[in-house]
């Protein structure tokens, strides 16, 4: 059995609010994708410092394609992207190793962490 690569650390990040400035999900291709400040920035730093990197968000799998294609086109550095988050107030992720959560604000996203 071959193991995967081991990374330091992976990061978990949604996508709207967060690196994206949050748009109704009515409105998410009918203007062009806007990155929040330094987002795309701090993304890249961690992916080229060796951290993995997962984009995990609600938005449906059959914009798969689509949100993608923004990433890319914005710059974003990424590992995967998982689709279909389960919508909630909380998220509750448990593991044998330690866990970090970091709350950012709305449209502020992680560029200002």
């Amino acid at each position: 059995m071959k193991y995967p690569v081991f990374h330091e650390r992976v990061r978990v990040i949604d996508i709207d609010g967060t690196v994206l400035k949050k748009r109704d999900p009515e409105h998410y291709f009918t203007a062009e994708p806007e990155a929040l400040e330094d987002a795309v920035e701090q993304v890249n730093e961690w992916f080229d410092n060796g951290d993995y990197i997962v984009f995990w968000t609600a938005r449906p799998s059959s914009v798969r394609d689509k949100t993608m294609n923004a990433l890319d086109r914005l710059g974003f550095k990424y590992h995967e992207v998982i689709f279909d988050k389960p919508y909630s107030y909380e998220i509750h992720i448990y593991d044998d190793n330690p866990i970090f959560i970091h709350k950012v604000e709305r449209d502020i996203g992680i560029g200002k962490l």
